[in-house]
């Protein structure tokens, strides 16, 4: 390996591996042939497919599973290479490398990750890792704390070890180091999630200025470990956004989903436009103000800790 950048993801289950072919093909297009993606392939028949369609760019891993979203980053970070990691229902509209480098120098972010529309969460589903040995101590805390904590949701690990308003334990987290330096994305215009979920959603232009799109697909083949992805495709929002007949009301398959949508064999620049259309927002109204973010908030000021500022909010600080 060398020093320089590198998009990463994983992938396995028939859920997914039938649209990789539709992912590395849309990833080359928008970063104009580059061919810096990396995808963990973590059973055979996606490692195959892979293979065939993407011949150099892919590593076969073992048994699926989250903690892979950072054993991943680390790994390249060990060589010097910086990470973007990728969850496999993210579209690129456009390329994300500049964007992204000019914000990592703004602030020598050690840390970029997407964000939410109206509210101060956090979403990691798109994540800049920069290769220091501080983000790699980091990293490999967060390892060790998720392999002996394989309950915690990821997402809620991720911002409670980055001391923003989550908690998984009322004991200081053993740190080796000191807290990355990082910052969200532009999570209205550029580096946006699908109004599927409340909080949601962007406000731009013109759909030409989105970069990055999470759709949030919601569905994995390890349901038994993650049930919100059943209540997701379930919900009337993500329904909302599927209509591969035509967009007329009321015509959507069952069936279909929108990795469909954005990546079937159907697929359609008109039918994506329409799909993102659905996330737009007229105006920007901020959820969970005072708040802590998931399923279960809380109050920020009964959480223990002082104060750190993020992106110009106030929050507690998680020790």
């Amino acid at each position: 390996p060398s020093t320089g950048l590198v998009y990463a993801t994983m992938v396995y289950g028939k859920s997914f591996n039938r649209y990789i072919e539709a992912f590395v093909s849309r990833f080359e297009r928008a970063l104009f042939g580059r061919r810096n993606l990396v995808l963990f392939t973590l059973d055979s028949t996606s490692a195959e497919e892979c293979e065939r369609v993407w011949p150099g760019g892919c590593v076969k891993g073992g048994t699926p599973g989250i903690m892979h979203k950072f054993l991943i980053p680390w790994i390249f970070n060990i060589y010097d290479i910086d990470v973007v990691w990728i969850d496999f229902d993210v579209y690129f509209w456009q390329d994300p490398t500049l964007d992204i480098l000019e914000h990592q120098k703004a602030g020598d972010y050690e840390i970029l990750i997407s964000g939410s529309f109206a509210t101060h969460c956090i979403c990691n589903g798109i994540v800049y890792f920069r290769a220091t040995e501080n983000m790699r101590l980091w990293l490999l805390d967060v390892i060790h704390w998720m392999y002996d904590h394989p309950y915690e949701h990821d997402q809620k690990c991720f911002a409670a070890w980055l001391n923003h308003t989550e908690r998984v334990s009322y004991e200081p987290l053993p740190r080796s180091g000191s807290l990355p330096t990082w910052d969200t994305l532009d999570s209205v215009v550029k580096f946006i999630t699908a109004a599927v979920v409340e909080g949601n959603g962007w406000m731009a232009d013109s759909w030409r200025n989105v970069v990055l799109f999470h759709f949030l697909h919601g569905e994995s083949d390890m349901s038994e470990l993650d049930v919100s992805g059943g209540w997701l495709k379930n919900s009337k929002a993500y329904k909302g956004h599927i209509d591969p007949a035509g967009f007329k009301k009321g015509s959507a398959a069952p069936k279909s989903t929108l990795m469909e949508v954005f990546f079937g064999p159907n697929s359609t620049l008109e039918r994506r436009i329409w799909a993102l259309e659905q996330s737009r927002q007229r105006d920007r109204v901020t959820l969970l103000d005072g708040m802590s973010c998931g399923f279960s908030s809380e109050s920020l000021e009964k959480m223990q800790g002082g104060l750190q500022v993020n992106g110009g909010i106030v929050f507690p600080t998680f020790r």
